[in-house]
Order: structure tokens, then C-alpha cells, then sequence
């Protein structure tokens, strides 16, 4: 009878699993939406928005341009 509760050492934060997929998505779409961001990452618009604030204040992502027609430019991504 092992313990049920026990954490899983191999299992990693969702929420950083789904920054890493964030970012290499702006990484090949830099011009992405939101919107579409959060269709191709199967989460809500409101946790997209919360996600690039954390990365945006982390000085991780930047917006360059216009609000219409600019584009998301990483400007660093860990190895982890």
C-alpha cells in the first residue's frame, strides 16, 4: 500500500508548461493574436492575458509596432 498523495517528481507546473508553449508560439507566429493564442493553447482569453503579464513584467516578452499590425518579440526564454 503506497501512498496516494505522494507528489510526482516528473510532473511539472501546468502553468509553466503552458508559458513555455506560449512562448514558442509567439516565437513562430509573432504577429498571434490573444485570441488566437488562446484557441491553440486550449485556454481561456483571461489566462492568456494573465500569462503575458507575468512574462511581459519578467521582461520575457515585449510588443513592437502598432497595436494593429505590430508584433510579440521574446527577448529571452530559459533552457529549463
Amino acid at each position: 500500500n503506497e501512498p496516494q498523495n505522494e507528489p510526482q517528481f516528473g510532473s511539472l507546473n501546468p502553468a509553466l508548461v503552458r508559458c513555455r508553449k506560449l512562448l514558442e508560439t509567439i516565437i513562430a507566429k509573432p504577429t498571434i493574436s490573444r485570441q488566437d493564442l488562446a484557441y491553440e493553447l486550449g485556454v481561456s482569453l483571461v489566462t492568456i492575458k494573465r500569462d503575458m503579464i507575468k512574462l511581459r513584467e519578467s521582461y520575457t516578452i515585449e510588443w513592437q509596432g502598432p497595436t494593429l499590425g505590430g508584433r510579440w518579440v521574446v527577448k529571452q526564454m530559459s533552457k529549463k
